[in-house]
């Protein structure tokens, strides 16, 4: 999902950075990878976490009895 996420982030970037009134600044050249690395990560947990929950809900649902669920 991060590499996915990282095709995309440019537009993802964008998308947020267009309603500041404000042009963000750039202090040093990996400054700029590291916001997109940051933010491919956001988005590709944002998107993994109600998969992974619901998966890991499937695991633990058969051992619980009715009362339980």
């Amino acid at each position: 999902m991060v590499s996915s996420s990282f095709l995309y982030v440019k537009n993802i970037f964008d998308w947020i950075n267009q309603d500041f009134p404000i042009k963000l600044a750039v202090l040093g050249p990996s400054d700029k990878l590291w916001v997109y690395l940051m933010l491919s990560s956001v988005v590709a947990l944002t998107g993994t976490m109600p998969i992974a929950a619901y998966q890991l809900w499937l695991y633990v649902r058969p051992a619980l009895h009715e009362n339980e669920r």
